[in-house]
């Protein structure tokens, strides 16, 4: 287990455009240890990705959750693009979730789109892990780098989630 305040960048090189071949090798070589050779449990809850193979250009074939925490949705209905802060953080994921009861971690909930999602927030190096409830598993939804806008966006949604309990 890395510790938290240990966690950095994973390549120092990684372009704005998209990974290099071998760069997304030891991506989804991470992905694959993280979460397909590892058993990861979350409130004794196994924690599930999609395995759906990706049609998005650049990423045809790999399984679509490893596709997600590579890229984001700029507009709404548009192909998902590559995003560098996403992609450098992959192996943050599996670390938050394994220390979500440090006290660095805010953990709120929060109901989207109908399903309710589990959120990890890791404040101090903005990023966050969502996960969303599937019979009795955990299935990843989405990691990212939390930008200023959507920061104040969760510090709301942590205090309204903290003041319900």
């Amino acid at each position: 287990m890395i510790n938290l305040d240990d966690l950095e960048d994973l390549f120092d090189d990684l372009n704005e455009v998209g990974p290099t071949a071998a760069q997304l090798t030891v991506m989804h070589e991470i992905y694959r240890d993280d979460f397909f050779h590892d058993y990861v449990e979350v409130d004794g809850k196994e924690i599930t990705v999609k395995h759906q193979k990706s049609w998005l250009k650049g990423f045809e074939g790999y399984p679509e959750t490893f596709v997600h925490l590579l890229t984001r949705e700029t507009v709404k209905g548009k192909p998902r693009v590559f995003d560098k802060s996403r992609a450098n953080r992959i192996h943050w994921v599996k670390q938050i979730l394994l220390q979500k009861d440090n006290p660095k971690i805010k953990y709120f909930e929060k109901v989207d789109l109908g399903y309710l999602k589990k959120h990890y927030w890791f404040e101090e190096k903005d990023f966050v892990v969502i996960l969303k409830p599937v019979s009795d598993t955990l299935m990843i939804v989405t990691a990212f780098y939390v930008e200023q806008l959507k920061k104040d966006d969760f510090e709301w949604d942590y205090k309204t989630y903290r003041e319900s309990l």
